[in-house]
């Protein structure tokens, strides 16, 4: 069977009991689509147009995921919208066929561009255990800083070598990981 629609109104491809709405199931390798949109008003030779998957709730369309033409001939990006409240949609990522990776922006410059508008741009690093992390950020101002949240040091390293240190208490360690005895925030260095 190549097709199985239930009574309850599953559909299923490949499968004789779907369940739900559409179940597609085949053997396939790593080189077959299980699934294909091809959005014939566009043609390799266009350089606007999207195909796309979109997802909504009963009363309307929320999100969606979109391949689009870039404005220059066989070159296809990748989008992925959300809604920024009631049918407005919002940029949430673009992949462009360069490699770029925007976030909060739809022409990244460079190959990760996060854009954070009107507010902070923060990439923020976390392990398991340390939620809190590591913040890179470029403020409203034009600052930028580097934020360890946690309670611990930051190395800095050449030739992966440790070359200085950041301890919890604001010592700058140079050549040496840890203070002396009884040392207040400043700068130690090796031999001093």
């Amino acid at each position: 069977d190549y097709l199985t629609i239930l009574n309850s109104g599953n559909v299923g491809i490949g499968t004789t009991s779907p369940s739900s709405l559409l179940d597609i199931s085949g053997n396939s390798n790593s080189s077959d689509n299980m699934v294909e949109l091809i959005n014939t008003k566009y043609n390799s030779t266009s350089t606007t147009g999207e195909t796309g998957i979109l997802f909504g709730w009963g009363n309307h369309v929320a999100a969606r995921i979109t391949a689009f033409k870039e404005g220059t001939v066989n070159r296809t990006g990748f989008k992925i919208i959300g809604e920024a409240g009631f049918n407005v949609p919002t940029t949430i990522a673009t992949f462009r066929s360069t490699g770029r990776v925007g976030i909060g922006t739809t022409s990244p410059n460079h190959q990760l561009q996060v854009e954070g508008g009107s507010a902070e741009s923060i990439v923020n690093l976390t392990t398991t255990g340390y939620a809190n992390g590591l913040d890179f950020i470029l403020g409203t101002d034009g600052h930028a800083a580097f934020w360890l949240r946690e309670n611990s040091y930051i190395h800095f390293g050449t030739n992966a070598t440790e070359r200085m240190r950041i301890d919890p208490s604001g010592n700058v360690l140079v050549g040496k990981t840890t203070a002396n005895d009884g040392a207040t925030a400043g700068i130690e260095q090796q031999g001093g």
